[in-house]
């Protein structure tokens, strides 16, 4: 589970960065679901995880 630390990391840091740019800081929900890198990152994330409990 290491391995998906870099991937949290950047979620947090691209979030925080949205956030604070003050673009829609009040709709959480809406900062997630239009970010595309974001919304990637997430994805990766779930994948490597699926693969990480479930293949490995």
């Amino acid at each position: 589970m290491v391995v998906t630390i870099p991937f949290i990391i950047f979620g947090l840091m691209r979030y925080s960065q949205l956030a604070y740019e003050g673009k829609e800081a009040e709709q959480p929900e809406k900062i997630v679901t239009t970010d595309i890198p974001l919304i990637i990152s997430i994805l990766v994330w779930g994948l490597t995880v699926i693969s990480i409990l479930y293949i490995l």
